[in-house]
């Protein structure tokens, strides 16, 4: 979007030519928009089952989205719009939904975790549009697979109900990696000291501001991680009144990012 924003600004009030596969996703008004050329396509990430991955198709476009498209132009001055296809977008109302063609596992799991304690075997039922018999039966092996599923009840292993009792992660193989770093490896503190600053870094910008010393050869986690534990060691330390952080900051060299 960050993008987007800037060629907006800069190129598009100057009359230059856009070229865009996204345009109905944002929510941008485009001074200087004279044509709409449209193909009518659209690339969409794909959960291939035979492959085990996400791949990129190109599929039509639905009216939906041809509307969103089409409602750029008019905005600022007359404008047309050209249409390079001879598909009926009636024939496509809406986009195939998103869990008719994402990987499953996550949901699977989140499903059988809460209070439902079903998956989407059963909960395809109330579903408008259901994901495919194949999908949920790869879905349902992978977590037998990964001992998350018992094969003769269907009900969460005993390792499947220690991920139950972490925070959602967003994907169950980030949450798997939690469990490792909490039980395999004693490395809880470090990944809380982690979440603590990734948390409210919203921008890599400040890596290169580091000082060299706090720089980590193992990746930029790591150089995180020396400058919470060198803060860390100070509070520690020190009475709890005495601890200043602004000052800790300007005497370490980390003045510039101490608002992090």
């Amino acid at each position: 979007s960050i993008t987007i924003v800037f060629y907006s600004k800069e190129y598009l009030p100057k009359g230059s030519i856009f070229f865009s596969t996204t345009v109905a996703k944002t929510s941008l008004t485009f001074p200087s928009f004279k044509y709409i050329a449209d193909t009518h396509m659209i690339n969409i990430p794909v959960f291939d089952i035979e492959i085990q991955r996400m791949i990129l198709i190109e599929v039509h476009a639905a009216e939906s989205t041809i509307k969103q498209r089409y409602g750029r132009l008019g905005r600022t001055q007359p404008e047309k719009y050209y249409a390079l296809y001879d598909f009926d977008p009636k024939t496509k109302p809406f986009p195939v939904p998103q869990i008719c063609q994402s990987d499953l596992i996550s949901i699977e799991f989140s499903l059988r975790k809460s209070p439902l304690k079903n998956g989407l075997d059963y909960m395809k039922e109330f579903l408008p549009e259901q994901p495919k018999r194949e999908a949920i039966f790869y879905t349902t092996h992978e977590l037998m697979r990964m001992q998350v599923l018992k094969e003769s009840s269907n009900e969460l292993t005993a390792y499947g109900k220690l991920l139950a009792k972490l925070p959602d992660f967003d994907s169950l193989p980030m949450t798997q990696c939690v469990l490792a770093a909490l039980r395999d490896y004693n490395c809880g503190r470090d990944l809380i000291c982690l979440a603590s600053i990734l948390s409210v870094l919203n921008t890599t910008n400040l890596l290169t501001q580091i000082p060299q010393r706090f720089k980590s050869s193992d990746g930029d986690f790591m150089t995180l991680l020396n400058v919470m534990n060198e803060i860390l060691l100070i509070k520690q330390s020190v009475p709890a009144r005495a601890f200043i952080l602004a000052r800790v900051c300007d005497v370490k060299g980390l003045s510039h990012i101490r608002h992090v």
